[in-house]
């Protein structure tokens, strides 16, 4: 909601007592991700998009992704992920998932102790959102609106979909073309 600040609210974690209404906890999530006043802001959230719809959520509201952002200011760029933007346009080191997750011996955040996950998944949201708070305005400045808006953040959701539902391959009609 402003920078500095970032919430993390958990489904489940094993070091934690979830012990509240899951299905309140599901309504109220499905109310904000299909409110036309709400705007989503974050970094990838084509994969939010994905793990939400697999909840049975559909992420309606998507309005400003922080990585295409990058992208349409600097094409060029090789890496947009949030660790190397936040580095070079906050000036700030985040906390890295490697960090945190022993990922050759399989394990996931539900390994991690639980206030750890709190830092992360946090610093996350803030550092996302003090990422909008810088592109957006250079978006306008460099009249790159347009296409971000109206070309780009669209395709988050059909990508998206894509994903999600899989695509059709007519193998004869491809074996024919080549």
């Amino acid at each position: 909601i402003k920078s500095g600040e970032g919430y993390y609210i958990p489904c489940e974690h094993p070091n934690i007592n979830t012990d509240y209404d899951k299905e309140y906890f599901f309504k109220k999530l499905t109310e904000i991700a299909e409110d036309k006043n709400v705007k989503i802001i974050g970094q990838n959230l084509k994969y939010e998009y994905v793990v939400l719809k697999n909840a049975g959520i559909n992420l309606t509201n998507i309005y400003f992704d922080t990585m295409i952002a990058s992208y349409v200011l600097n094409a060029v760029r090789t890496r947009h992920n949030l660790d190397y933007l936040a580095n070079e346009f906050l000036n700030y080191q985040t906390v890295k998932y490697t960090d945190l997750v022993n990922v050759k011996k399989g394990e996931t955040l539900l390994d991690v102790d639980f206030s750890l996950v709190i830092n992360y998944a946090s610093e996350d949201a803030d550092i996302a959102f003090r990422l909008y708070e810088k592109f957006a305005p250079s978006l306008k400045k460099k009249q790159l609106e347009n296409v971000f808006f109206n070309i780009d953040m669209p395709l988050v959701k059909i990508l998206g979909d894509i994903e999600y539902n899989g695509v059709s391959i007519d193998e004869n009609y491809l074996t024919n073309m080549s």
